[in-house]
This record gives structure tokens, sequence and C-alpha cells, in this order.
């Protein structure tokens, strides 16, 4: 067509393609981003023209383009267009869409010779045409695509669910659904069946479709059902499945098109429902391009990648990137985000590699290795180094058609380049080339460049000179490419703007520089120019030589604005030689535009701000600005002169604004949407600063749509190429419906002249709706910004004394009236949101009423608005704009503060006040308004000043006095004499000269502050004598409330809350009431009472100046609830210092209520540092909300003793002396108190050092006793001393008596007065209980038995000191009996010794008193054993029916007297007593003589009481084992050697066992023989009857007696018993042994004397031998 084209695109009757001008726009990136499709070549302009139609619709357009349209290219653009109204359809409707393409004459070029076509899959087809109905409703239409991957990709048909499919009436019908082109239907697996048919039906459904299977026509792009009845009340549903193609379609809208009705029908009635459902992207890459600076080899030079992703790319996954051979990446490659979607990768690991083929791959993925990257355009740039020269001809076999091609891939795992998720792309790459020699875009002098005509504004056409120099002659026709910085346009046909001529270049002949630039030579024409945005290829002909500079001009449209992108470069091609990137010149332009209308309400004279930035100064007297509105937009201004504000806003700070003489602002009236700005001289507009203007403009009648403003500077007013400056279009705002009867009125209906500066007033705002009010709208009201309409003392936004007014016009609907609507505040603006189910029609009334404070003064002229509009999502519905009131204004920079030092309601304090008097005055009353309370009746004066209006420091205000509360401020003060006296208490007259404008500054002393805490409010009034001037109430500071200690404790350490070390109840009784210790655990204690509510949100700061530790862990608080009782108040606790705590409430405590405090520590290091307590609750104000301004005094603190006792020898139950070594720190106690462990007591005189004094006392409620010790003279205890007293044992270790054991001090000041210390030796020292004792008896029940007690002797101590043991006391448990019987006493081991013994106690000495002799003895003597073992009963004193045998060893032998214990062992235990079915006396032994070395016989003897029954029941008496005492031995040799002496005993067979000499082992434990034990064996199976018995063997008489010379026989309940001692042994009797030569007492068995030969085994029925023994059984019975 040529430049300059046309399109006429003409519409069917009755389409309306609206006003002046029509919209013509492009269609969606993406169906440009192939390549197949291009945009319109720069659209100028379109016009409506009016239609045939009979609504007299505007139904052709006329779209006039800068460029040409292409032959054989496809374009895509789309418009907006009104569909006709209802009414019958012509089949011309479906025929009359046309499209002509014009040239620049208007003369027709190419157009549809057949209408435009609806599927491009048909060969002829028609146009679209309307339908009654739209079908895609919610709830009756939907379609639904399983997947949109590729079919090339995937390999598998993706699966369409039509459903449900729901018709608005019952007809018979054809149905046809149109997928996007491209897709291919499959109709192999359809389904159409009803949800019954199971598997093979659809969901959802209620009825088959009546169709049935379609036909696939048109390509299979379309599905069409022959005519049906469809029936409203059924769901029907249709599955296929789908091919889906390699890209999202661009030569269709990507949409299903469905159908229901006759669509070849050009009756309406035919025509009943349509729908239009867009498709998702298909899952391929898309708008991908590669672009480099620069083509130069072996260079650097900067790729911008784009690519769009559809799928999103997870954590792990990657996009790579794969070059053509050879280009070169660093391996840790940079990368600039140029563009991301919203929410992509703030930063991306790039990584570089060459793969096998020696191609680059780049990989890019989130440097966020957790995080995804969404479906997006992805714009970067990335360094790469070009190869060596390399052409990119078109090839055939590349996927790209050309032979240099960049792959783009999406992997899922980009370790894994087969996990692809979008079908890759490729495009062409671009050839690379060698080294220009030169190239550069030409600086012109402003002389060249007038004369070219170069402007630098933005959007401009403007011409540039480039000069380049070869390396080698151009000796043939080739192109030479031209790239420049993005967003620059030059024309499709650019040829024209190309000059090469040395009379055109620079402008004239002249200014041409022939001593730097060749002449073009003639030959080299330049034969065509093709530019393509920012790209320009010209034609030329062979002739350009090596080693010349060539200049030559071109033209092109500058960019719009600044790209952000810093890529502001030119680049050249030629003759395969490429140029590095050179600069381009900076656009001049304005930055950082923003325009913003107080109101965007039609016909409304609305404020105007425009804030700026210029990239050049604007000279004062001779610069100005041009501001041009879009031409419905009006200038407010009196005859061409017009009223604007402009500041300078530096980054620095400084404002600065310009004063109205200096500025000269006019308006055309012929052209009144055009404002002009003249500059003072000397007030420049800096470059690069910020600035603001604000004009006044009158919006025009009726909705517009946005349009950009533009604005301009000149440097004088000639306002032509010689004098611009920057230019910039400003984005412009849509003007939208005026809301009727928007006001703002006083409560009372009246602005009154009194309405001051922060007075609260009652506004009435009322609005009438232009617009219907729908579902989610919202109705927004804007303040000036100095009001507030938010309730401080909430959250969440809660409007301020906010109710809906009722006086309102009836007759309309009233939003107030209306469901779901929801309203909440915000600094000064309002929001009314309507949730309603309904629309409600234009026409609805706002009307509310509000209680606000105004501001100090009145805002500023262009900010004194009130604002309405109507918000639906983004959009203004529509917008209203009143004008606010004037304030009068009042004293200025009010404000009240407390100074301290004490913060807490119903103290007194210091207070300030400061501020800015309006009016000459000299008086100033100051009253404390709120709470109540205050009394300023004591206040001094401390500080008066006053800072001049003009600025600087301080003055003293000499002249202030307070005036005496009651006295009139007269003459004699040098003021004029008012009737006026400070008479009330909460007031303070003060009397001082203060000039208008200076800031005064007060500051009393002794101001008692209010009874309980809250906000203040402060009345300040000013007089001149007696006149009063201004009034002022401010708010002040807020008043802590008091927090009233009430009551306080410090408990020590044995608080059970502290977890304290497990004690005994009777210490803890005694020493819980004891002062808490330095550097120890303790439990802090308060009552608290606030004299106000403190809320859930605030804290409870707990803090102390002492150098304690406050825990976190068991803090509580708590209060007195419903029920009465204490209940835990919910909180959470953080330590912020190792002194303070803070905790944060969450719930409220009611004022005047008490709470009690638990607060555990760690106490000071110091018993001096009582230190303060503070408490404070606060939120976020300065001031806390209470206090007692840390005035609790804290604790006493007691010292830190240190004890330890000793004992060197410590009996049970004896008294010993102990020494007990103290560290009493600082303390100097006069009295200290050692509590006594459990169960010790001390003698009368408890200590054995003159110098100091002891008393025992008993605690009463402990019964713990306890020692006082007070030094002789008058001093004190101090240091570290060792005290030595005397202490009675109990009988055995504390613990067992319910005690901890430990010895405790406590120390006092004075004898019983305040404590000043204490510790505890939690260890002491243990019972040394007598060792080595051994108790032997048989446990008979009710018989005597020899009992044989071993134990050991020790003297302790030497000379005079020694204590030597002289007799054994032995005290058996309660129902054991011990006789001197002398039968059975022997002195064991002291054989010789005579000995006395007494029975009550049992009491054992030598004879003549003599000491026991030291090491291990052996006493035998008589038991009588009771019927059974006793056991210990808790409820009984010790030693009544314990189990013990109680052994001391005595310094004295008398055992009633008071002997000393020297040793003593209190629980020896008491051997089991056996069952009273078991009868045996105790056994004898005799013997047939006792000289050493001899073997005589020896015979032991005992009587059964009582049958034995065969088996084993109820005990079993398997053996019987004799032991010999040591040095003894058995000489028995064979069985004939052991003689029984009862036939009736039934022995088994073989029932001697004994160890032979020269024997392997032994019947016994151990390995070796053994030849002091015999057993003998009974046969169980038969019953033993009650009678005497006795056995004799031969023994060896060792030369030396033992020392331990005592006999055993145990009866056991195995036959395998080897011991005494063992478990088996029933009863082990002792039997003491004899002497050398002794003569035995009873006459023993003599095998000499025997006639006859003996039976077998040495078993004989000798009665009467046994009987021998008559005379002493009976004995022993009856003892």
């Amino acid at each position: 067509t040529g430049l300059r084209a046309a399109l006429r695109l003409t519409a069917p009757d009755d389409f309306d393609f609206g006003g002046e001008p029509c919209n013509v726009e492009d269609l969606e990136d993406y169906i440009y981003a192939t390549g197949s499709t291009a945009v319109l070549p720069g659209v100028l302009a379109c016009s409506v023209d009016a239609g045939s139609g009979a609504y007299g619709a505007h139904g052709q357009v006329l779209i006039s383009l800068d460029g040409e349209i292409l032959g054989g290219s496809r374009y895509g653009f789309q418009v907006q267009v009104r569909n006709p109204v209802g009414g019958s359809l012509s089949s011309a409707t479906l025929e009359a869409w046309h499209l002509t393409v014009l040239s620049a004459s208007g003369h027709p070029v190419d157009g549809t010779s057949e209408p435009l076509r609806l599927n491009l899959a048909e060969s002829v087809g028609l146009a679209w045409g309307l339908y009654g109905n739209r079908f895609g409703v919610p709830g009756r239409l939907g379609i639904e695509v399983s997947s949109y991957r590729p079919f090339s990709l995937s390999g598998a048909l993706a699966t369409v669910t039509i459903s449900p499919i729901k018709t608005l009436a019952t007809k018979t019908s054809r149905l046809r659904i149109i997928a996007p082109f491209g897709y291919e239907w499959d109709i192999s697996n359809a389904r159409y069946e009803n949800e019954t048919a199971g598997a093979a039906g659809v969901p959802g459904t209620s009825a088959d479709l009546p169709g049935g299977l379609p036909s696939v026509t048109l390509s299979n792009s379309t599905l069409e059902w022959g005519s049906a009845e469809y029936n409203e009340q059924h769901t029907y549903g249709f599955v296929a499945e789908i091919k889906v193609p390699d890209a999202t379609p661009t030569a269709s809208v990507n949409a299903f098109f469905v159908e229901f009705g006759d669509w070849d029908s050009g009756d309406f009635a035919d025509r009943h429902e349509a729908a239009v459902v867009s498709a998702s992207d298909v899952h391929a890459l898309r708008d991908a391009a590669v672009t480099s600076a620069h083509t130069m080899q072996n260079a650097l030079a900067t790729l911008t990648l784009q690519v769009r992703t559809i799928s999103e790319i997870p954590a792990g996954g990657a996009l790579l990137v794969t070059s053509p051979a050879n280009f070169t990446f660093a391996a840790a490659c940079h990368v600039q985000i140029l563009q991301v979607p919203s929410n992509g990768p703030a930063e991306f690991e790039c990584n570089a590699s060459t793969n096998a083929q020696d191609k680059g791959e780049v990989l890019l993925a989130n440097k966020k290795a957790t995080e995804n990257m969404p479906p997006g355009l992805y714009s970067l740039h990335v360094s790469v180094t070009n190869p060596v020269a390399t052409p990119n001809a078109v090839s055939g076999s590349t996927p790209c058609g050309y032979d240099q091609c960049w792959t783009f891939v999406s992997l899922q795992d980009k370790t894994n380049t087969s996990s692809i998720l979008d079908l890759q792309t490729s495009v062409p790459g671009f050839a690379v080339r060698g080294q220009l020699a030169h190239a550069e875009m030409v600086l012109l002098t402003e002389e060249q460049r007038l004369a070219i005509k170069q402007s630098t504004r933005p959007g401009r056409v403007t011409r540039i000179v480039f000069a380049l120099e070869l390396a080698e002659d151009a000796t043939s026709a080739a192109e030479m490419v031209v790239r420049g910085p993005p967003g620059i346009l030059f024309k499709t046909d650019c040829l024209p703007g190309v000059k090469t001529t040395s009379t055109k270049v620079f402008g004239r002949t002249e200014l041409w520089d022939t001593a730097i630039y060749s002449k073009w030579p003639f030959a080299a024409q330049v034969t065509a120019c093709r530019g393509s945005a920012n790209v320009a290829r010209l034609g030329i002909e062979a002739g350009l030589l090596a080693g010349h500079r060539y200049a030559w001009q071109m033209e092109f449209v500058a960019a719009s604005s600044d790209d952000p992108r810093d890529d502001n470069v030119w680049s050249v091609d030629y003759n395969d030689e490429a140029s590095l990137p050179f600069q381009s010149f900076n656009l001049s332009t304005f930055t950082d535009t923003l325009l913003t209308p107080t109101s965007p309400a039609e016909s409304t004279v609305t404020p105007l701000f425009l804030e700026f930035r210029p990239r050049t100064a604007v000279p004062g007297g001779s610069g100005m600005l041009v501001l041009q509105a879009p031409t419905p937009f009006y200038f407010e201004h009196q005859h061409g002169s017009c009223d604007i504000e402009l500041m300078s806003l530096p980054e620095s700070g400084g404002e600065f604004k310009f004063e109205s003489e200096d500025l000269r602002c006019t308006v055309d009236e012929e052209s009144t949407f055009t404002m002009t700005v003249e500059l003072a001289l000397g007030l420049d507009l800096l470059a690069g600063v910020r600035h603001r203007l604000v004009a006044h403009v009158r919006n025009p009648v009726g909705e517009l749509a946005s349009q950009a403003w533009v604005l301009q500077s000149f440097a004088s007013p000639a306002t032509d190429l010689s004098s611009a400056l920057d230019e910039g279009q400003v984005s412009g705002f849509p003007v939208v419906k005026a809301a009727t009867l928007w006001s703002v009125q006083f409560g009372n209906g009246v602005e009154t002249p009194q309405n001051k500066g922060l007075d609260y007033v009652t506004l009435k705002l009322w609005a009438t709706l232009p617009a219907e009010l729908q579902t989610g709208d919202v109705l927004q009201i804007l303040g000036p910004s100095s009001f507030s309409f938010v309730n401080t003392s909430v959250n969440g936004g809660q409007c301020n004394s906010f109710e809906w007014d009722a006086d309102v016009p009836s007759g309309a609907p009233v939003v107030a009236n209306l469901q779901d609507v929801a309203v909440s505040c915000s600094s000064s603006q309002i929001l009314v949101a309507y949730g309603g189910p309904a629309e409600i029609a234009a026409g609805a009334r706002l009307a509310l009423l509000f209680k606000t404070r105004n501001p100090r003064v009145t805002p500023a002229a262009s900010e004194n608005y009130w604002r309405f509009e109507q918000r639906r999502g983004s959009s203004v519905e529509c917008a209203g704009l009143a004008h606010g009131y004037r304030i009068t204004p009042q004293l200025e920079s009010v404000s009240v503060s407390l100074l301290g030092p004490l913060f807490a309601a119903q103290s007194k304090s210091e207070v300030q006040l400061s501020f800015r008097v309006v009016s000459n005055c000299t008086l100033v009353l100051i009253t404390a308004e709120d709470p109540p309370g205050f009394s300023l009746a004591a206040a001094t004066l401390r500080t008066a000043v006053v800072s001049p209006s003009t600025g600087g420091g301080e003055q003293p205000l000499s002249d202030a006095v307070v005036v005496p509360a009651g006295l009139s401020a007269t003459a004699t003060m040098l003021r004029p004499s008012p009737t006026l006296a400070s008479t009330s208490a909460n007031s303070a007259l003060i009397a001082a000269s203060v000039r208008e404008g200076q800031l005064v500054r007060f500051v009393l002393e002794d101001v008692k502050l209010a009874v309980a805490g809250g906000e203040t409010l402060w009345s300040l009034e000013t007089f001149a004598g007696a006149v009063h001037l201004d009034k002022r109430e401010a708010t002040g500071f807020r008043q802590p409330g008091l927090i009233s200690v009430i009551h306080k404790s410090l408990k020590n350490e044995l608080e059970p809350a502290l977890s304290p070390l497990e004690r005994g109840e009777a210490e803890a009784s005694i020493m819980s009431s004891w002062s808490p210790r330095v550097s120890s655990p303790a439990l802090a204690e308060f009552s608290l009472r606030f004299s106000n509510d403190v809320a859930a949100s605030e804290s409870l700061g707990v803090s102390i100046d002492a150098d304690y530790e406050l825990k976190s862990e068991g803090v509580g608080l708590f209060s007195i609830g419903a029920t009465g009782l204490l209940e835990a108040v919910a909180l959470s606790v953080t330590r912020t210092s190792s002194r303070s705590l803070s905790l944060e409430l969450q719930q409220t405590l009611r004022a005047l209520s008490d709470v009690s405090l638990v607060v555990p520590v760690v106490a000071a290091t110091a018993s001096a540092s009582l230190g303060f307590w503070r408490f404070e609750t606060r939120d976020s104000g300065e001031l806390p909300t209470h206090t007692n301004d840390a005035q609790t005094l804290g604790f006493e603190l007691v010292e830190i003793f240190t004890i330890r006792v000793t004992a060197a020898h410590a009996p049970p139950t004896a008294t010993f002396p102990v020494d007990i070594a103290l560290g009493l720190g600082s303390a100097k106690p006069r009295q200290l108190r050692i509590v006594l462990p459990a169960g010790y007591t001390a003698p009368p005189n408890c200590t054995s050092s003159p110098s100091t004094s002891c008393e025992q006392r008993i605690d009463g409620a402990s019964g713990l006793r306890s020692l006082y010790l007070t030094p002789s003279s008058k001093s004190a205890f101090s240091g570290s001393p060792t005290l030595a007293a005397l202490v009675t044992a109990p009988s055995v270790e504390p613990s067992e008596l319910g005690s901890a054991g430990g010895w405790i001090v406590s120390g006092h000041i004075t004898s019983g007065g305040t404590q000043c210390g204490w510790g505890e030796d939690r260890e002491g020292f243990s019972l040394t209980p007598l060792s080595g004792i051994e108790m032997r008896y048989a446990g008979i029940p009710l018989t005597t038995v020899s009992l044989a007690i071993s134990f050991e002797v020790r003297w302790h101590g030497t000379g005079s000191a020694a204590r030597t043991p002289r007799a054994l006391q032995i005290l058996p448990p309660a129902t054991y009996e011990l006789s001197c019987d002398t039968r059975f006493l022997r002195l064991i081991s002291m054989p010789g010794n005579s000995s006395v013994c007494a029975v009550d106690p049992f009491t054992l000495s030598l004879a003549g008193d003599r000491p026991l002799p030291e090491g291990l003895h052996t006493f035998m003597l008589a038991v009588k054993v009771p019927r059974e073992t006793p056991e210990a009963s808790d409820s009984s004193a010790p030693g009544l029916l314990d189990p013990f045998f109680k052994v001391l060893l005595l310094e004295g032998s008398d055992p009633l007297g008071s002997s000393k214990v020297v040793d003593s062992n209190m629980q020896v235990l008491a051997s089991p007593v056996l069952s009273m079915l078991l009868r045996v006396q105790q056994p004898i032994i005799s013997w047939t003589f006792s000289r050493p070395l001899s073997e005589p016989y020896i015979t032991v003897r005992f009587a059964l009481e009582r049958n034995v029954a065969a088996g084993d029941k109820p005990f079993r008496f398997a053996a019987l084992l004799l032991e010999i005492p040591e040095g003894f031995k058995h000489v028995i040799t064979s069985a004939s050697d052991v003689w029984s002496l009862n036939n009736e005993f039934p022995h088994a067979e073989d029932w001697a066992q004994y160890d032979r000499p020269g024997s392997i082992g032994s019947f016994f434990s151990g390995a070796n023989a053994t030849f002091r034990k015999i057993r003998l064996l009974r046969d169980e199976s038969k019953r033993v009857p009650l009678g005497k018995y006795g056995w004799a063997f031969p023994v060896s008489i060792p030369l030396v007696m033992p020392s331990e010379n005592i006999w055993r026989l145990s009866l056991c309940s195995l036959p395998t018993c080897s011991d005494g001692g063992d478990a088996s042994a029933l009863a082990a009797f002792v039997m003491p042994g004899f002497l050398h030569n002794e003569v035995s007492a009873t006459q023993g068995f003599d095998p000499d004397l025997v006639s006859g030969a003996a039976p077998a085994g040495g078993q004989l029925a000798l009665t009467g031998l046994v009987g021998a023994t008559a005379g002493l059984l009976p004995l022993l019975r009856s003892s």
C-alpha cells in the first residue's frame, strides 16, 4: 500500500463502534510472538462513520496508519463494538463484516471478497451473528480440558468434558462447538449418556445428550449435532478427546465457540444461545527472542534472552537456553533481570557450560532453591562472547528456519534434560561479523541540530547523523542493519528519512566538515530502507571504501519514555562487519511524573496535583512550563490568569515553595486546555529535583476514558525547536459520573465563624448515587488529610462516633437501610462497603452523621476538600467534591508533658506546657480539666521562657509569675487590673507579657497529679487585661495510674514453688520462716492494686535496682475470680534483663481490685542491697499506663553461713564432742542457734569451751533440739570460728527418723533478736556403729538355746582422754530373754577368765572391772527364743517391738549406772523364729578325752520333742550338718567310724557323708576336701519319732585350741546342705567347745566299750547309752 495506509472495517447494520475516537488496540502479545502475525504499523487515528441502521448506529470505522500494509503478510487487531439491541436479523447480517485496505490516497488496494469468517477452517463461511441469550452463565455451561500439553510432547490426547449443558428453554435445535484453530477433535471414545450409565455416562447429567454423537467437520475442528429437542429441565453433557496443537493459536481467538441454534439462519428467532469459552494456553514456550547489543566477532556482548513460560517451574527446575556453536558464556554467568512475573525470582542462579556439539548451555534457576518460578514472561540480560564471524542463512533443516538457532527448554529437574515441562521453542539467532573500523552517532553542534531539526523529546520525529569507517571495501551490494535503543521506532519505509548527500546530512553544505567526513560515493546508492521497531535495514549498492569515514542521516520516532534499562546504545552491521555498541542521546523528558486529581467527577472544578522531575533545568526569567490537557478539560482562570502553587521537593529536604508573585500562570482563552507557567528571574526549576504543581481544572461533561496529558518545558517563550527542553506524556485519569447532592454540612446545619481549631464537630455527609449500587461496591469518603475519623481507643478500623442520618429526603433507597452494609474508617477516610445480594438502582441515598475534631488550622486551599467516590474494584463509578470549611486558628503547637521525677497518680511532680500564642496577651490561665484530682494550688513556676516567632534560641520571660490563689492580677504586677483570679484548685493563673507568634514554655513545680490515670485534658486561655482572647483545649500527656503495693513478702528458698532441696518436715517447719539469704533462690510476693483498668494488651513490667536475678519460670499473677477464689491471670513472660521482667497480659485487670504477683528470684549478693522495686504497666505509649515510681523498698536479706560439723567417733546413743566450723560472711551475730538433726540431744553442759556458753532448747512444733551458743564476753562471733559442743546421738541415723540429717545454723544480732544469716551442713557426719558383730543362735520357738556373739573391741583416745570399754551390754528385742546361766555362759575368746554377769539389762564384764582387751571377741550366753519373730511397729517407740538386738560397749560395768557408751550397734537383726512344729532342744557335745593331738570320739546329742512327719510337710528335714571348730578335724576312715546312737532315727542309705584323705573333690561346697564337716542324711520317706538322738565319730585334737572354739549343728532342708549359714539350714545350733584335758560333763560314746562286732555303718541300738543324757535334758527343758 505504501506509507500512510488505512483500513476500513464495515459492520452489519445496528452495530455501533461508539463515538469519536473509536477504540482500536493490538491483540494479546502472544499473537505476534511467532512472527506469523504482525501488529498494525503505527495507528494514527480511528474515526467512525454512521451506518444506515435503524438505530443510527456507527457501523464503519476508518483506521489511519503511519506505515504500510505489506503484501503477503498477516495482521491482527481488535476494535470495540456494541452489539445491536434485540430485534430481528437478516441473513445479510452474517455476510456484512468486511475489511478494505486503502492506500494513502484512499484508493482500495485489497479487500475481502467474502464475509470475514468466524472459523478459519471453513473454505467459505459466514461471519458471526448474534444470538438471543448468553449460554455461558455459571451453572449452565462448562468446558474443561484435562491437559493442555501438546500431543507432540505428551503423546496423549486430552479429554474435554463439556458439562453441564443446560438450555435456557426447551427447544428443538442444532448444536455446534468450534475448538480453537489447530485443535482436532477425536470422538472415537466419546460419551454422551447420563450418569446412570456408569462408566459410559457423563457425571452430573440427568439425561442423554439428545443429538447423540456429533459429526466432526472442518478439519476436525468442529463438532456438529443435528436438530434435536433439548429440555430445559435436564442437564446434558458430552466427553470427547482432543489433540492439542504445538502452540496456542495465533490465527484465531483462543476460545471454544458454542452455538445453540441455526448458525446459518439470518432469523434471530432461530439463534437461541451462544457462548465464547476461553481456552488456556498450550503448554509450549512462546514469545522467545534473542537480541544482541552488537554482532561483532570475538567480542563480549550483552544478550537479551526472552521467553514466556506457561507451566510453573518447580523448585529444583530451571530454564535451559542453548546457543549456536562456539558462543562462550562465563561458567558462573551473571544475570540482569529486565522483566519477570510479579512474584518471580529476585535473583537467578546462572550456570553455563559447553555441550558436546560446542554449543553454549545456560541454566537459569531461582537462586532461592526452595522456591518455584511462576509462569510468565522472563526477560534477562546475559553476557556472552561471540564466536568468529559466522553467517546466518535461511535453512530448511533447522527448527528456527535459519542456520543459527537458539533453543529454550523449561525443565522440571535441572539435572535431567528430558524432564520437559513446556514444549521447547527455537528462534533464529544472528550472524556474527568482523569489526567495523569505526562507528558512531555524531554529536552535532547547536547549529547543525537546528538545521536538521533534531529533537531529543520523546515520541517526536527526529533525525540523527551516523558515521562509519569500513575495514574492507564494499565490493558488492549489501544490507546495512542499524539497531537503536529499545523504544525508538523506524517507519516501515524509512528510505525517505535517509540522507547521504553533503547538502542534507548536516542540514546545509557549509555545515559538512570535509576534514573529517568523505562524501558518499554516487555508486553506493541507498536503494531501500525497511524499519521494524528499533531496527532499520538499508539496501546499499557497492562503492563504500575502506579507510574513509562516511556520514549519513536517518529519521525515526524517539522513544516515548526513558527505558529503565542501561542499553541506550546503537550498533551497525554492514559488509560482514559489525560495530561495538555506541552511545545514543538521552531523551529530554520528565521523569517520575504523577497526575492526581482531587476528584475525577464530571463537570467538577478540582485541584490537580502534578509531580515531575525535569531532566533539563528550566531557567527563571525566560523559561516556562506548558501543561496541555486533553481537549475536553478546562483550566480555571480569570481573564486568562490562573492561580497555581509550585513547590520544589528535593530528596535532601528543605521543601521550597515558590511565592505567587514569582510565578505567572496564563490560560489561552481560545484553547483553555493549555496552561503556561513562567518563572521569575533567578528562580530556576532544577534538573533532577522533584517538583509539585497544583492547578485547578474543570473536568469535562460526561464520562471520559483516561487520556494522556503533555508537559513541556522551554528555555524561552519562543516554544520552537531552539527553545524546547523537556517533554513528557503524563498518564491521565478517567472522568466519571458526578454524585448528585454531595455535601458536607455541620450537624446543626450552619457554619459559624467560631468554628475553632481542635474543636469537636458533628458533620452531616449526604450523597445521591447516579450509578447502580452493586454487590462489592465501596463508597469512599475522604476528608482533608488533617482530619481523622478513627476511634483511636480501639483497634480494627472502628469509626469515631459514626451514625446513620435519618433526616434524608424520602423516595429513594437509603444505604443505611440496606442489608450487608459495613462501615470502617482509616485516618481521614470512611469506607461504606455494600455486600448485599442484589443490585440497587441508581439514585440510592447515602446520609450519615460523624463526629470528628477540627485540625488546628484550615487545611491548605488545594487540600481543603471533601471527596466522595463509588468504587467498584479498581474503577471509580461516580465521584463528588465539596469545599471544606474555614477553621479559626487557636493557640498552636500546644504540648503538655510530664517531667517527673514522679509519674504515678496522686504524686507531686513537674509539668511542662508549651504553646505558640496567636495574639498578644498578658495573662495565661492553665486548667487541668481531666482526669479529676489535679491540684495546681501549690504550683510554682520553675521555668518561663519564650522563643521568638522569627526563630532563635529561648529567652527568659523574666516578668512571669504565678498569681496566688484568690488574688487578682493587679497593676502592681505591671498588668491591667482584670477581675480574673486563680481560685480553682486545678488551675494556675500566670501573669506574663507574650507577643504574637512567640513560643512559650512554662515548667510548673509541685503539681499534684490526678487521682487516677488516663489521658489528660488541659485548657489554656489567654487574656489581654480583662479581655478574653483565645481558649485552646489540648490533650496532654497520658497520666500514669497508681500501682499501690498493699503487701509484699520475700520467702526463702524453702518455698515449695522453688523446688527446694529435700528436707525433713521438722527442719522445714523451722527454716521456712527464716529470712531469705543473699545470692539464694527466693520467692517475691506482692499484692498490687491498680487505680485504673489494665487492658489485656498491656505489659506489666517488674524490675529492681539491686543486683537481683529475676526468673521468668514460675512467675504468676492471680486475681480474685467470680467464685471468690484466686485464679491465674493469662499472660506470657519475657525476661528483658537479669533484673527485669515483662508480663504480657492476655486479660484485663480491673481497677481497685487486688492482684497477687509471684516472682521467683535469686536474691542480691549483699545483705545491704535492699533496692527499690518498680512496677509499671505499659502499652505503646511514651509513658506507662500505671507505675509505683519505684517507691517500693526492697527486702532485708541475711548472709549465707557455711557450717561443717565433724566428729572423731560417733557411736549411736553415745555422748561425744563435735567440732562446728562456721563461715559467717560479713555478719557478726551475738547468738548462734545450732539446730540438731532429729534424734540428737545434748547434755546439760553442751560445750566444753570456756569462751562459749551453751543452752539446749526444744522447738515445740518440730520437736527438734537446738543449741544456743553465745560468747562469754560481750563480743560477737565473726569470721570463720570453730566451736566445740557435746551431743548425744540417737540409736539410728536421723534419716531413719524422718529427718534429712543435716546440721543447721542461724545467727542473730542479739539474743533471740533479728536474724543475720543462716546455713546448713546437709551431709553432717555418719554414726559409727560397732562393727564386726555376728550373733548366732537357732531360732527354735519357746526354747532356750546358746547364743554366740562376736564383736570387735577398740580403745579410743589416749592418756586421760582414753575411752576403754569395760562391759558388754546387750538389749534384746522385747520378747527375747537373756540369762546369765553359767551352763551357757562362756568367754570363748578369753578362756580361763572369769566374768561378772547382770541380767536386766544383760551386762557382761570381766571380773575385777578390767577393760576388755582390743581385738575380736566371741562370748556365749543363753537366750530364750520367743514364739515368733518380732516386727517393727510404726506406732511403737523405738526399741520396744523392733527386731533388733542392741549391743553396747560401756566405759563402766555398772549396768544401772551412768556408764558412758564407748561403742554401740543398735541394729543387730534377730534371727527368724522357726515354726512351732519344729521342737528341738539345745544339743550338747561330750568327748572321751581331750589330750592335745589325741583322737577321741565326740558325741553329739539332742532331744526331738515332736515327731517329724515323713515327706516335706509342714517343712522339709533332709539332713544334719555338724561343723567342727578350726584346728579340729575328723579322722573318719570308713563308715564304721560313725555311730548312730538311736536306731529309731531313719537314716538314708550311705547316710554318713564326709571327706576322706586322698579323695578328689568334696561332699561340701568347695573344690578341696574338708575334714571339719560331717553330713548325716535322713530317709525322708519315714517319720522321725520324738526322742533322744546322738551320733559319735573320732576327731583329732589340735595342739593349740582355736580362739573361736564353737561347734555347730544344723538341721537342713536339703541333703546338700554345706554350711550353717546356708539358706537350707533350718536351725543352726552353736555349742561351746572344750579345753585341753577338760573332762566331759557327760559321758561320751566310746566304741572300745561296745562288746561284739558293730553293725555295718556303725549303727547301734544303744538306747541306754543315749539315755545317759537323761539327767541333762530335763534340766534343759526346765530352763
